[in-house]
């Protein structure tokens, strides 16, 4: 299981407390699936190694992270947003696990999905504008919900 405290950087403003255990995630997975599918463009499909892996042990379609990384950086690993998330997966420099690593991004913003689905209470979309906008941007705010349906969208091609 990934410990997000083994990552060495400043702490977390956002406490990522409790950690789900895989069994837990395993009740709110989307359709998993072991590979990913054809759809995909090179730019991202050349991290398939990296993704399936991640994604199989947190009962995440690698396919859903497939989307994910497509939204957020388009495949490119040093991707940085006008907000300041860095790396494929657009993690914020306030979690510990931020990294320009593809490997470890990758690994913290599947983790940071199955976090913020599984606190969703398994509302992939309501889990996805968590991860986009934090819990508060969307519950307060009502953020996320457009990059959620853009993310599902995509995800749904691979079908």
């Amino acid at each position: 299981q990934f410990q997000i405290d083994k990552l060495q950087k400043q702490e977390p403003l956002e406490v990522l407390q409790p950690t789900p255990t895989i069994q837990e995630l395993e009740k709110s997975s989307i359709n998993l699936s072991n590979d990913l599918s054809p759809y995909w463009p090179t730019d991202i499909s050349r991290w398939e190694g990296m993704i399936i892996p991640i994604a199989i042990q947190y009962k995440i379609d690698p396919n859903l992270v497939a989307a994910v990384m497509t939204v957020e950086s388009n495949g490119h690993p040093n991707a940085v947003s006008s907000a300041g998330a860095i790396g494929l997966m657009q993690v914020m420099p306030f979690h510990s696990c931020s990294t320009f690593d593809p490997a470890k991004n990758i690994e913290c913003g599947v983790y940071l999905l199955a976090y913020y689905q599984q606190r969703a209470g398994g509302d992939w979309r309501k889990g996805l504008s968590a991860y986009n906008a934090g819990e508060r941007g969307r519950d307060v705010y009502g953020r996320g919900w457009s990059y959620a349906d853009k993310v599902l969208e995509l995800y749904n091609h691979t079908k």
